[in-house]
């Protein structure tokens, strides 16, 4: 791995950040965590590389723009998070068609999820379905 040193001698990897776009609408509260957690996740990989961030893509128009914009900056790999469940369907026009490698990051925040939780902590925590969505559809493609 190359060291922190001198940005443009860093590896650069696309963060695309995947979330339902109807939690905008039943769960307001939620993108303000999502994006609290893609932070998160930003400051970390970024010790180790560049990290680009186009912000929460929730449309597939936002997938489309996203990835786009990597293959524009030259970014070495592409890294998809399931910031909450997102359906591969937003996702998986752009994953075909780009020449960058992909790589699906499966992390959450909860270490566990209770029966009992309550209904934020389930819907900040199931990305893990859309994580098994996505390379479903990504291997049968």
């Amino acid at each position: 791995m190359q060291s922190k040193g001198d940005g443009a001698s860093r590896p650069k990897v696309g963060l695309l950040g995947l979330m339902l776009e109807a939690y905008d609408y039943s769960f307001p509260q939620l993108r303000k965590a999502a994006e609290e957690f893609a932070a998160l996740l930003q400051q970390e990989i970024g010790r180790f590389v560049q990290v680009h961030w186009p912000g929460i893509c929730n449309t597939r128009a936002l997938v489309d723009a996203a990835v786009s914009g990597f293959e524009r900056e030259g970014v070495d790999l592409l890294v998809v998070v399931l910031l909450t469940y997102a359906p591969s369907l937003i996702a998986l026009p752009a994953l075909r068609r780009t020449k960058l490698p992909v790589l699906i990051l499966n992390t959450q925040r909860a270490y566990s999820v209770p029966a009992d939780a309550p209904a934020d902590v389930l819907v900040e925590n199931h990305g893990m379905h859309g994580v098994q969505d996505l390379a479903n559809v990504l291997l049968r493609a």
